[in-house]
This record gives C-alpha cells, sequence and structure tokens, in this order.
C-alpha cells in the first residue's frame, strides 16, 4: 500500500528533475506536469490536436523560449484555439507583436 505513493512521488520527481535547461522554479513545475501528461495520460487519449506541433510540445517550446509568465498566456491561448471551429496546421509559438514565419 506505501509502495504505490512512494514510487509515483519518485516519478513526478524524475520529472522534475530531468530538465537542467530550465533555471526558473516555475518553468520547471510546468516542464514537468507537461512531461507527465505526455508520457502517462496523453497515449490514453485519442489523437485529437489540429496543429504541428501539438498543443503539449507547443506548450513546452513556448515555456522554454518565452518564460512562466509569457508561457502560460501563449499556452491558454493555443488551447482555446484548437477545437473542431479553430485553425489547423503549423502553428509555432510566438509572442503576440512577432510576426508569423513566412513560406519561400
Amino acid at each position: 500500500m506505501l509502495e504505490f505513493p512512494f514510487l509515483f512521488f519518485l516519478r513526478v520527481w524524475n520529472f522534475f528533475c530531468s530538465d537542467e535547461e530550465a533555471y526558473d522554479l516555475g518553468v520547471k513545475a510546468a516542464l514537468s506536469v507537461l512531461r507527465f501528461y505526455k508520457s502517462e495520460i496523453s497515449p490514453l487519449l485519442p489523437k485529437s490536436c489540429r496543429f504541428v506541433p501539438t498543443c503539449s510540445e507547443y506548450s513546452m517550446i513556448a515555456y522554454k523560449k518565452y518564460g512562466f509568465a509569457k508561457g502560460t498566456a501563449l499556452t491558454a491561448w493555443r488551447l482555446c484555439r484548437c477545437n473542431p471551429l479553430g485553425g489547423s496546421g503549423f502553428d509555432p509559438p510566438r509572442w503576440f507583436d512577432e510576426t508569423r514565419p513566412t513560406r519561400h
């Protein structure tokens, strides 16, 4: 009975400590939650993201590139757009005043 909570704690701790690129505690926490989601929860759900990169990958990139506050704002904005009536296709994380990547 005691093994399950302890093993769960070790798995979460491993996700939290495995990213050495991020130094901000908020970013580390967000990335650990996303890593846990991608490895434990996402495989149980049907594939439904209409964008490339997927919403979880988008969030990880946004947190690493922009930090906790802007990463959270971009993640919320992306989740609002990821629905059957929203768009689809290539959508990299970029802050609101940045220009869209152009095709050559």
